[in-house]
This record gives structure tokens, sequence and C-alpha cells, in this order.
């Protein structure tokens, strides 16, 4: 942040800047729909893998593309919390959706 390096919203929440994504995909939206990383997830995908609702809250306030498949198994958020049987996260998902 301080060199004008920006961070991706999973790495920024990694580091405790909840703020700061909140800010970041305000600004930015289409963040919350980007593929990273290994196995091109979106914010979602790893808020489902580590079963985080409150990352997934701040990710599904940006409004993103729910139908954005992850990289290596073709799968939604919605899918991919379906089978992880992540309830709670899947709830908010068919409610934004």
């Amino acid at each position: 942040m301080a060199q004008g390096v920006q961070t991706d919203v999973v790495s920024a929440w990694d580091l405790g800047w909840k703020d700061y994504v909140r800010e970041m995909l305000a600004r930015t939206p289409e963040l919350a729909s980007r593929r990273e990383g290994r196995g091109g997830v979106t914010p979602l995908h790893e808020a489902v893998r580590r079963d985080d609702i409150e990352l997934a809250r701040g990710v599904l306030a940006a409004d993103p593309d729910l139908d954005v498949p992850d990289g290596e198994f073709h799968s939604t958020p919605l899918g991919w919390a379906r089978h992880m049987e992540r309830e709670d996260i899947a709830r908010l998902i068919e409610r934004q959706g």
C-alpha cells in the first residue's frame, strides 16, 4: 500500500486489513470476481474454502459475478459451498443470487 503496490483481496484480508478490503471492493467491485492464485479462484471461492463467513459477506457486498468458475474444478462458489457443506455461506450466496 505505502509503495503504491495494490494487493489482492485475500492477501489484504490475511494481513488483517479488513477495512481496507471493504474500501478496496467499494472502489473497485470487479476485484470481487477476479480469479487469482493457484486454481484460479475468486475471493468468494477462498471464503468458502476457509469457511470464513465474514470474508464471504464482505465479498458479497461488492455484488460479485456468482457464475465465475474456478480454474481447476470449473465450479462456482455456490458449487464449492454445497460440496464442502458450508451451509451458512451457501445460504448467503443463494440469497445474493
